[in-house]
């Protein structure tokens, strides 16, 4: 019916300068056998929730895990031309969801993702993943996250987070930040150029992917907005508006401060909800972008996979089934994609090395204050579970420094740090 592979950077890179020196052969080599080791397992932890369980069930569909993510097969009948179709129709429309939890806790260190800093939110945040997404670059993968965005002046970004920028259309650019920036116009400074060799650019997984879950009911904070009426306008995935509730202060002349949503006469999904005024301006910070599961809500899974059937073949390429040939089996292979998480490399020294490289400097605490026991990577790099080589030359003698650890990150500033101690200890400088 259809595959699912989860693929991460770090595990899998395609950065380069990395093999910088190392012949055609042995890179091919090298990237073989680290598939070959891949496995998903170590990270992640991938299962049918209790309802998509039922509809295999029912639709005699067989969910299968293996090294790069899963697979779903059913029982097919041949169609005397060595292709395939359902032994058991399919022509009515379901979706079929798989929930991913963390089985290695240093995901986030090596994912790109951002750190969850707002602890004041208190919202249970997850990444949502479907073959509704459209994201198809070219003749490349059938990516299941949302396409890379745009550069967003109202966004503030976190150290890491990427976009494509679309300056030249036909010559597309990704971006990798710095360090934290915005809201605020794009600042070259605080952005590098990343995987210019490639093309099409990779997708990977963003803060586009990244949504909310709530129950079916929830209070809705709305203070902030100081209005004394408000108006919630629910849609869902493909912008369909469902339901308009309103919502008045039981005191006049007082603000609302907290909505409470009571959605249970709608089903389990994907939804948008939007908040306006009583002129009808919308209010686009109180906005929302949730999948509502009350089960899930408890549950709290990193991501969940949703997978839809459409037996009028409106999903094009990422269909399971040619619906205009008897539908036979398409099988399609779908794609979620980890960006492996970058970083500056500080190495903590007991004495200050006398050295000279284009790759570390002298750290400096603040412009003009260098700190002259501890040197810092010129620019992020890459944590890979592949060696990078890091060169400094003392006396005429090249010596390669280690790489940091992944549980090793430490975020500084507007910047994020990986720590090495090379004889000096570590912890914040001073």
């Amino acid at each position: 019916m259809f595959s699912t592979q989860l693929i991460h950077e770090y595990y899998l890179p395609r950065e380069s300068s990395l093999y910088l020196g190392i012949p055609a052969d042995q890179q091919q080599r090298i990237m073989d056998t680290q598939q070959n080791k891949y496995k998903v397992s170590r990270d992640f932890f991938i299962s049918p929730t209790k309802d998509c369980r039922n509809l295999l069930d029912n639709h005699r569909l067989i969910f299968k895990q293996n090294n790069f993510g899963f697979s779903l097969a059913c029982q097919v009948t041949g169609m005397g031309d060595g292709t395939f179709a359902p032994l058991v129709p399919l022509n009515k429309p379901f979706s079929l969801r798989f929930a991913v939890s963390l089985e290695n806790r240093q995901m986030i260190n090596m994912s790109n993702i951002r750190l969850e800093k707002e602890t004041k939110n208190k919202d249970r945040f997850m990444y949502y993943f479907s073959n509704r997404a459209d994201n198809q670059q070219g003749s490349g993968p059938l990516y299941l996250s949302r396409t890379v965005p745009d550069f967003d002046a109202s966004y503030a970004y976190e150290a890491g987070e990427i976009v494509i920028s679309l300056t030249d259309p036909a010559n597309p650019v990704m971006l990798e930040a710095i360090e934290n920036n915005g809201p605020g116009a794009f600042n070259t400074s605080k952005w590098f150029s990343i995987y210019p060799d490639l093309d099409p650019l990779p997708q990977f997984v963003t803060k586009e992917d990244r949504i909310v879950l709530r129950p079916a009911i929830f209070k809705h904070n709305v203070e902030s907005a100081a209005k004394e009426n408000l108006s919630f306008l629910l849609y869902n995935y493909t912008g369909e508006h469902l339901q308009t509730i309103h919502f008045t202060t039981t005191e006049p002349g007082t603000t609302l401060t907290e909505c409470e949503l009571r959605l249970s006469g709608f089903p389990s999904a994907y939804y948008i909800l939007e908040v306006r005024d009583d002129t009808g301006t919308v209010i686009p910070e109180l906005g929302l972008t949730f999948f509502m599961d009350d089960v899930l809500y408890l549950q709290r899974p990193f991501a969940l996979i949703e997978c839809f059937f459409e037996p009028d073949g409106s999903l094009n390429s990422y269909r399971w089934l040619d619906q205009y040939n008897e539908n036979r089996l398409l099988s399609p292979n779908y794609t979620i994609h980890w960006k492996n998480r970058s970083t500056f490399w500080r190495y903590y020294y007991a004495s200050a090395p006398s050295f000279a490289s284009s790759q570390v400097e002298v750290y400096e605490l603040t412009p003009g204050n260098p700190v002259d026991t501890i040197l810092v990577s010129t620019q992020p790099l890459g944590l890979t579970q592949f060696s990078r080589r890091i060169e400094i030359d003392m006396g005429g003698d090249t010596f390669f420094l280690p790489n940091p650890e992944v549980a090793s990150i430490f975020p500084d500033g507007s910047r994020i740090y990986s720590e090495i101690n090379m004889g000096g200890g570590l912890g914040p400088p001073s």
